[in-house]
C-alpha cells in the first residue's frame, strides 16, 4: 500500500514539474517578444529620425545600421540610435536590413 501511495506522489510530483516547466519556457518566450517589440520601436524610431533629418535630394534611408549610430552625412555628430540591440529571440545582433518595392516602385523599409 505504501507503494502505490508513493507511485502516485511521484506521478503528482512529475505533472507539476512539467507544468512549471512549460509555464517557465512560455513566460520565458513572451519576455523575449515583448523585448523584440521593444527593440523595434527603437530601430523604428531611429528610422524616422534619419528620415526627417535627410537634407533634400538625399535618400531618407540609411546605407547600414551603422549610419543610424553616427549619421555620417554631416559633419558633427548625429546620432539616431544608442546602439545595435541585439534580438531577443536569436540572442545576436546580426540585424539584416531588407529593402521592398511599394505600388510606386520607390524602395523602403
Amino acid at each position: 500500500m505504501a507503494y502505490v501511495a508513493l507511485l502516485v506522489i511521484v506521478v503528482i510530483v512529475g505533472i507539476h514539474v512539467a507544468a512549471a516547466l512549460k509555464f517557465g519556457a512560455i513566460t520565458g518566450r513572451r519576455n523575449a517578444e515583448q523585448q523584440l517589440l521593444d527593440v523595434g520601436n527603437q530601430y523604428r524610431i531611429a528610422l524616422l529620425s534619419y528620415a526627417v533629418a535627410t537634407p533634400t535630394g538625399q535618400s531618407p534611408h540609411p546605407p547600414t545600421l551603422q549610419s543610424l549610430l553616427r549619421d555620417p552625412r554631416f559633419p558633427g555628430v548625429v546620432r539616431h540610435l544608442r546602439k545595435i540591440y541585439a534580438d531577443p529571440i536569436a540572442g545576436d545582433d546580426n540585424w539584416q536590413l531588407v529593402m521592398t518595392s511599394d505600388r510606386s516602385g520607390n524602395s523602403r523599409f
